[in-house]
């Protein structure tokens, strides 16, 4: 595992395997596992929406919906997918999988 002693909440709470929705002040965190989940979901089937997810969330966590709930987890996983874009440019990069001729 990393440090232990990290700037930024969202540091420490990657090493746990949750993203916050906000890079600052947090007041909901996701699981990187309920992320992933929802990405190999697209992939299957792109009509189940984050909005979905989001209510079957709160009907999960027996709280209320709240249009708010789903954009902060909309905010968490658009962080996601970038995570991923850019472990895969520097993967490909090591690999010098992006060279043309690779």
């Amino acid at each position: 595992m990393a440090s232990t002693h990290h700037q930024y909440l969202n540091e420490t709470l990657i090493c746990h395997m949750y993203l916050g929705c906000s890079p600052l002040f947090l007041t909901i965190v996701i699981s990187l596992h309920m992320l992933s989940t929802f990405c190999q979901q697209q992939h299957i089937c792109p009509c189940f929406s984050i909005q979905a997810l989001a209510q079957t969330l709160c009907h999960l966590h027996a709280v209320p919906y709240w249009h708010h709930l789903m954009m902060q987890l909309r905010i968490a996983y658009d962080a996601y997918l970038e995570i991923l874009n850019g472990v895969n440019k520097k993967l490909n990069h090591t690999l010098n999988h992006d060279q043309p001729d690779w």
